[in-house]
């Protein structure tokens, strides 16, 4: 009970798609960036483009230039700290007590970063859609309401909605926890249904569907954040010093601690990959201090995130659409 962890749908959607979002340049740059310096890429904005209907010889091109995007840098770390000498002939060993450190400190993380994810969706969705009620819809200030006695409508009407703002998929849904009961209803429809409830979810065009607990849902049954696949992504970055150090475990990396057996005052900088999110990596920052006369190890796990989605020139529009499932 106590070692559990949760599902952490809104950082799996923005890793998942950060591959479609960043090229792999843009990616290898934002990583090599020192912490200092404001993380910035270029964005081509969309322009109105002059259509000709009279025969001329002269030849006029627009101007282009790019404006410079500001991305958000967060930085995350954890400590773990252990003296082996309070641990001798105990029931729980240094390696317990530093494993457990590591289990509750990398689930805060991935919550905190899960939370991250969850409120940039709500933060950065469209507004543009105008207030009233529509065929397929009703639209309020940020969302798209439908009523939760056919959830089936979601997955229906998804797609001419999608289209009809010039959206096309496939789609990722990042859901609050809540949307798992209706896709399962919905996935094994019983003999006596009107509809094949299931080839409609499968014709909405969704190919990753994520939920999480950190999308709150006010008083609606279920909340969805739906855009096109590669309308979001997050980088992981380690600084310099972590970056040119020898990987945790390596020959370099055990050679720099041999000697250190019985002596303290040593700092040590070194780089490990992460356990869950391939491609990313952590800084391992590692000392060995005095505390009252017994050697005291701690250990820093370092890195920065970069969260992103989508960008438009156009005030309060996004590819990331709220969809609300309104109450009974």
């Amino acid at each position: 009970m106590e070692g559990r962890l949760s599902h952490y749908g809104a950082l799996n959607s923005y890793y998942a798609q950060s591959n479609e979002l960043f090229s792999k340049a843009l990616l290898e740059k934002i990583r090599k960036l020192p912490f200092t310096r404001t993380v910035k890429i270029p964005i081509l904005n969309k322009y109105a483009h002059t259509v000709l209907t009279v025969r001329s010889c002269s030849i006029s091109g627009p101007d282009i230039s790019p404006t410079l995007k500001t991305l958000s840098r967060i930085h995350v770390a954890i400590d773990m700290s252990i003296v082996p000498a309070t641990l001798e002939d105990n029931y729980v060993t240094a390696e317990d007590v530093l494993a457990h450190q590591y289990k509750n400190a990398r689930r805060a993380v991935l919550e905190y970063l899960d939370t991250l994810c969850a409120a940039h969706l709500d933060t950065n969705k469209d507004t543009t859609m105008t207030p009233g009620s529509y065929p397929l819809y009703d639209a309020v200030s940020g969302a798209y309401q439908l009523p939760s006695s056919k959830p089936e409508d979601f997955y229906n009407n998804l797609p001419a909605i999608m289209a009809e703002l010039d959206f096309e998929g496939p789609y990722s849904v990042v859901a609050s926890t809540y949307a798992l009961a209706d896709r399962n209803k919905l996935m094994n429809p019983g003999g006596g249904s009107i509809y094949n409830t299931k080839a409609i979810m499968q014709g909405a065009g969704i190919e990753n569907f994520e939920w999480t607990n950190r999308i709150a849902r006010g008083s609606n049954r279920t909340v969805y954040f739906v855009m096109p696949t590669g309308s979001v992504g997050i980088v992981n970055a380690i600084d310099y010093d972590y970056r040119t150090a020898p990987a945790l475990g390596s020959p370099e990396y055990l050679d720099a601690w041999n000697g250190f057996d019985n002596k303290s005052d040593l700092t040590s900088w070194a780089r490990t990959t992460d356990d869950l999110f391939e491609g990313w990596e952590w800084g391992v920052l590692q000392k060995i201090t005095c505390a009252n006369e017994a050697r005291q190890m701690d250990v820093k796990l370092s890195c920065d995130f970069i969260i992103s989605s989508g960008f438009t020139s156009t005030s309060g529009e996004s590819p990331i659409k709220r969809f609300e499932i309104t109450p009974a």
